[in-house]
């Protein structure tokens, strides 16, 4: 294809392509990193293990461990707070930094949201608009514990990890 000029001119895909090639920095283009050593995987802004390739065991263990809680003890209770904490606690373990934090402000949502679909599902047909309001406000003030339980463990990982590291570095 040529331009009213008669010059050549290259398709969509293969303009964005080369516009892509010009902009992107020459390091990123030859699988090295810019200070010329290979590219091994792991950027160097994760300390540690690399822990981003869990994205799903993670979401099974926030979700889970709350959904197992609530089947067990009705979603009340010392025993839903536990599975609750324990859940968001090994999610957070299992993600990067820049994950945790978002396990850490989601797990009293799960918690919440489990809490109450679990019930509603076990209410399912049993129960009318008002009474089906007051038994929801009475399943959330229930879930508050756990919420809260979830949240203290989810924010304990990182913590102890900030910890550990320095314990390395000046140790």
């Amino acid at each position: 294809m040529t331009d009213m000029w008669g010059q050549p001119v290259e398709s969509g895909r293969a303009r964005q392509a080369s516009l892509h090639a010009e902009h992107a920095r020459p390091y990123q283009l030859r699988g090295i990193t810019q200070a010329g050593a290979p590219w091994t995987g792991t950027p160097a802004s994760s300390p540690g293990r690399d822990r981003s390739g869990r994205p799903g065991v993670a979401v099974l263990l926030l979700v889970g461990g709350p959904l197992l809680g609530t089947l067990v003890s009705g979603g009340q209770g010392p025993l839903f707070a536990v599975c609750a904490a324990a859940g968001a606690a090994g999610a957070t373990w299992l993600c990067s930094r820049a994950g945790a934090w978002w396990t850490v402000t989601a797990a009293p949502v799960v918690v919440l949201l489990v809490a109450m679909g679990v019930r509603l599902a076990l209410d399912f047909g049993t129960s009318t608009g008002a009474t089906l309001a007051t038994g929801a406000l009475k399943w959330s003030a229930n879930a508050f514990a756990a919420m809260l339980a979830a949240l203290a463990a989810a924010l304990a990982v990182p913590l102890v990890r900030r910890m550990r590291g320095k314990g390395k570095r000046h140790g």
